[in-house]
């Protein structure tokens, strides 16, 4: 391959020797043999060329070369092709070729312009985007939303705190697969071959997940993953009959309905034990806040039971709850559950309820403490659009390109609050 100044020497030099624009027979070949390139570099270098009035398309330091894209020339649009895309439904907008019936376009045209740019006009092109159904707010919920995501912040210096002294609580069902499930096969395997009864009783079991802020743990020198614990609503039976799977007397683990007794049980003989033990020994007599969220089986924070509970373990732990329809404030709501189950469908939960179980607790072992870690992060990114769009929840988490801030050694430990939240704190 010519060197740009090997491009414009060769050139030169058929330029010299040629009569009235043509060449003389044989010397394409031997300006090749001279350059140590094939005859159809120079040939085409000689055709791109043209002549003497045409040496500014030959490639060099100080002239570029005019750019030749192929293809045809598109005929459509985009500014037009855009505002007849809006005045199209949604609802008739679900795939490629119920949208491109619409606007009368060939599918294989909207195709091209899905997820891209259009190069010949520089205009955007179409994206995909999966909608999923948020709660209903009433004006109520907004505004508690907003004061929420205001108490948040330290008036101080105009930072979120620290959230180094809150545990989130939440439930969680797992199921034993999906109804539905995507794989990358060669064209010669057969299909996988998943039964169940009926694809609406697909074996569950339910969890619950108690979860703070990792951090460096000055005792163990080593950071602490944040993780307290989850835990199966479920326990361990004898068969009490023999059966074609197993003999009498083989333990089977067994759900139960969950209440809000078997929920203040399970918060009281797991959860609180689980944080007298893993949490760092620096801080543990400090207070501690656990949120959960407003279902109707969890108990008050005033619950006499629970209450006793706390001042049996000798932990100073208030019990709050987060706004009502606000997933989005809770952190397994927000990101750990996603993980955990994207995890746990990776490992396989194999065909009954103990390899469920199983797969469920090798999925949180598993998991990342620097993701979690991000995600609260992201939980104040969340707190921050609550307060920009008045409590509302039509939003867009912003990204912070955390993993690139940690590459460079500036990602933050907590993010200021947005100007908007200076006009309620005053207002408080």
């Amino acid at each position: 391959m010519l060197s740009d100044s090997k491009h414009l020497e060769a050139f030169s030099l058929l330029q010299a020797t040629a009569i009235e624009g043509r060449l003389p027979h044989g010397k394409i070949k031997e300006t090749a043999d001279h350059f140590g390139v094939s005859r159809m570099t120079i040939s085409r270098l000689w055709r791109v060329g043209g002549g003497p009035a045409s040496t500014s398309l030959i490639k060099s330091p100080d002239v570029k070369r005019k750019s030749n894209r192929g293809g045809r020339p598109n005929k459509y649009n985009m500014d037009d092709l855009r505002a007849h895309v809006q005045s199209v439904p949604l609802c008739q907008r679900t795939c490629i070729q119920d949208l491109a019936s619409k606007l009368k376009i060939p599918s294989s045209t909207l195709h091209c312009l899905l997820g891209g740019k259009d190069i010949r006009q520089g205009s955007k092109g179409f994206q995909r985007h999966t909608s999923s159904v948020k709660p209903m707010l009433t004006d109520a919920n907004k505004l508690e939303r907003v004061w929420w995501a205001v108490s948040k912040i330290d008036s101080d210096n105009g930072f979120y705190k620290s959230m180094d002294d809150e545990i989130h609580v939440d439930e969680k069902w797992f199921y034993m697969t999906k109804v539905n499930e995507t794989y990358i096969m060669l064209d010669d395997e057969e299909d996988p071959n998943r039964k169940v009864k009926h694809k609406l009783h697909i074996d569950k079991v339910m969890f619950l997940a108690a979860t703070a802020k990792p951090r460096w743990d000055p005792h163990q020198k080593k950071m602490w993953d944040g993780k307290i614990g989850i835990w199966p609503f479920a326990h361990q039976l004898a068969a009490q009959r023999s059966s074609a799977n197993r003999p009498a007397g083989t333990l089977e683990w067994k759900t139960y309905n969950v209440n809000r007794i078997e929920y203040r049980k399970m918060m009281i003989e797991k959860v609180l034990p689980a944080i007298e033990e893993k949490w760092p020994r620096g801080t543990l007599a400090n207070k501690k806040f656990i949120q959960q969220d407003n279902a109707p089986l969890h108990f008050k924070p005033d619950n006499g039971k629970w209450c006793a509970a706390c001042q049996a373990s000798c932990l100073d732990i208030k019990l709050v709850n987060q706004p009502p329809n606000s997933p989005d404030t809770n952190i397994n709501d927000l990101a750990f559950f996603v993980s955990i189950q994207s995890l746990q469908h990776k490992i396989g939960a194999g065909s009954n309820k103990e390899s469920l179980i199983q797969s469920v607790m090798e999925a949180y072992e598993k998991y990342d403490w620097k993701k979690l870690c991000n995600s609260w992060l992201t939980l104040q990114c969340c707190l921050n659009c609550i307060i920009e769009v008045n409590g509302n929840n039509d939003y867009k988490i912003v990204h912070m390109n955390k993993e690139r801030l940690e590459r460079e050694g500036q990602l933050p430990t907590t993010i200021r609050a947005t100007q908007i939240a200076d006009d309620w704190m005053e207002e408080e």
